[in-house]
């Protein structure tokens, strides 16, 4: 068990009556505890219920209804929202990366209130990235819904979200809770994470009427070198009251290597206390977290199982009991970019149901949806049309709905993995959904962490079945404009590429069979130009993903591309490469603004942008800027 008092005894911070010399509650679990009473069938929480099975358990959609889906309204936040709603007794609640909750009519999408949460302008990502847990305790105690925002833990009034308490989790400026809290009896668990600052982090409980700390495991031992990341969220098994989490990868140079690192562990629900822990890997610098969250799984002989995807891009179960390894299965390629960092495999959660295991794999080779035997392992189907996605993946009647970054949710065909249904979101998605009844209930918005917001088109969407609807098709294309007078240069200039060329990577995506691309960028910042030149790249249509939409068109050649920002990429074209894959070019969309990517696509017509859906299909590779290249017109 990990130290709760003592040197951090001041880290244990209460709201309400308690004082801080008060002893600490007694924890009380609930055996019984699947969802919150009277709500089961609802959505209060991240995956549902406290299994995370992501799965719907009341719903008319299907293969067979699914057509008739149609978005009702879109409420715009007033930054990017990576947290999957959750839904109760008619009311949508929903964070946002400000630290702004929003509670909505979940019909109508109208606001019903708006509370801002504490900033920490130290958070790396989001203020709020992940979904809230509501609370019906019965036995006369009120509902509640709680949420972290940054390094806290808060429990809101669901009917006005007036606060009843906060309780920050950590000293660190870095500290941050990642993950959605796990309501369970009495207790309320969070996964936190340090950003590998040499601060606490690790599995905090805090006590559901006062948020009081009740227990902390702590995955680093006492030692503070940055290693005991939990950036996913806890899952509960009432039979074993067991939590099950997953902890975050350690490099070498840390020196914070133990058997909690990169693991898959299991704690006693009552005392915080480690049962076992599984590693996959001896120590290494691959980047190869445990986020996501576990799913409880049971085989064909009912052995009881949990697992887990990992950023290597395999999904690993395990006994409850033991932690022993049942099976494991490498979906596809890791996404390993460079030491200490990896794009891909395994970190949106997956979803249980009809004896498969569907979750989808991040940036990196695809096929990216996969789904996989609850039993042992194997892979039953894999969809080449899903993009890369963050996004947990959800059941719903016979279908699963995921958002990947090219800005589309799909839902697929469980029995078959065909994509029956799709919508663009218009922004990259890495939220996850809600589903009762008729209704999805699905968010948009993400950009890389550290960069500039807000975002514009942020929030959340309600898709309903409207059979009556009138389906609209659009037809608008976004044309390359002829090269403008107007020359820029760029203010405040600093950074890779610029005065100085920098060597292109081909990191994000393996580079086609038979061709070794080389490469480099330069900017020029006064007057503002690009150049690239680079070599070996080979057909342009060897870069396009096998089995995307974009294959259908192909590619005739290569554009290098600049866009204003992640979340909405905005931009066009600098230039298209010549037969020596060389070009300069100076023009940019809307001189005066700030551009935070340039890209290097293979393009179906060089007359054409190609929008967010077809992006990372065509993308040969990408260099961002932090800060952004600002512009401005030269007088």
């Amino acid at each position: 068990m990990g130290r709760i008092v003592g040197a951090l005894g001041a880290l244990v911070l209460l709201a309400g009556a308690c004082a801080a010399d008060d002893p600490l509650p007694a924890a009380t679990v609930d055996a019984g505890v699947g969802a919150p009473t009277g709500i089961e069938c609802q959505w209060p929480t991240y995956g549902q219920n406290a299994t995370r099975a992501f799965r719907a358990c009341d719903t008319n959609l299907s293969v067979g209804t699914v057509a008739d889906l149609r978005e009702a309204w879109f409420f715009t936040t007033d930054d990017v929202v990576s947290a999957a709603p959750i839904v109760v007794d008619g009311t949508l609640f929903v964070g946002d990366w400000t630290g702004v909750f929003y509670a909505l009519d979940a019909t109508s999408g109208d606001l019903r209130w708006r509370r801002q949460l504490r900033v920490n302008p130290q958070q790396y990502g989001g203020q709020i990235s992940a979904s809230a847990a509501y609370v019906r305790p019965g036995a006369g105690g009120a509902d509640a819904v709680v949420v972290a925002s940054g390094d806290t833990v808060y429990s809101l009034d669901p009917i006005d979200g007036s606060i009843r308490w906060s309780s920050s989790v950590t000293t660190d400026p870095f500290g941050e809770v990642l993950g959605s809290p796990l309501v369970i009896g009495s207790l309320v668990v969070v996964g936190f994470d340090a950003h590998g600052a040499p601060f606490r982090s690790g599995v905090l409980a805090l006590d559901l009427a006062t948020g009081a700390e009740v227990w902390y495991f702590d995955p680093e031992q006492g030692s503070r070198t940055g290693c005991g990341g939990v950036w996913g969220s806890p899952t509960f098994d009432a039979d074993r009251e067991t939590i099950f989490i997953g902890t975050a990868n350690c490099p070498p140079a840390r020196g914070g290597w133990n058997e909690n690192s990169e693991a898959l562990i299991a704690l006693d629900a009552t005392t915080g206390e480690r049962r076992w822990s599984f590693q996959p890997h001896p120590e290494n610098d691959r980047d190869t977290d445990f986020a996501g969250a576990p799913n409880l799984l049971t085989s064909d002989t009912g052995r009881a199982l949990v697992g887990l995807g990992n950023k290597d891009a395999h999904y690993y179960a395990v006994d409850r009991d033991t932690g022993e390894l049942v099976w494991a299965t490498e979906a596809t390629e890791e996404g390993y970019i460079r030491p200490g960092y990896a794009s891909g495999g395994f970190v949106g959660p997956a979803a249980v149901g009809e004896g498969l295991v569907i979750g989808a794999t991040a940036v990196g080779d695809c096929p990216c949806l996969h789904a996989l035997d609850e039993s042992t392992g194997a892979i039953r189907w894999q969809q080449l049309a899903v993009e890369p996605s963050y996004a947990p993946t959800t059941m719903v009647g016979d279908l699963a709905f995921v958002a990947s970054i090219d800005t589309v949710l799909r839902a697929v065909d469980v029995a078959t993995g065909d994509v029956v249904w799709s919508q663009s979101l218009g922004v990259l998605a890495s939220g996850g959904i809600a589903a009762i009844g008729d209704d999805v209930w699905a968010v948009a918005g993400f950009r890389e962490p550290g960069s500039a917001g807000p975002s514009a088109r942020s929030g959340v969407f309600r898709f309903t079945i409207d059979p009556d609807a009138v389906t609209t098709t659009s037809t608008t294309t976004t044309v390359a404009p002829d090269v403008a007078d107007t020359e820029v240069r760029l203010v405040d200039p600093a950074g890779a590429c610029i005065d100085e060329p920098c060597t292109l990577s081909f990191e994000l995506k393996d580079p086609p069979p038979g061709t070794e691309p080389t490469g480099t960028l330069a900017i020029t910042a006064d007057p503002f130009s690009v150049t690239v030149t680079a070599s070996g790249l080979g057909d342009p249509t060897g870069w396009i993903r096998e089995g995307s939409d974009a294959a259908t068109a192909g590619a005739v050649a290569y554009g290098v591309m600049i866009s204003e920002r992640d979340d909405e990429p905005n931009g066009g074209f600098l230039c298209v490469l010549d037969a020596e894959f060389s070009c300069t070019g100076s023009f940019v969309p809307r001189p005066g603004a700030s551009y935070n990517r340039i890209s290097i696509l293979a393009l179906a017509d060089v007359d054409e942008v190609p929008d967010a859906v077809d992006g990372f299909s065509r993308l040969v590779d990408s260099i961002s800027f932090s800060p952004p290249l600002q512009t401005r017109v030269i007088e």
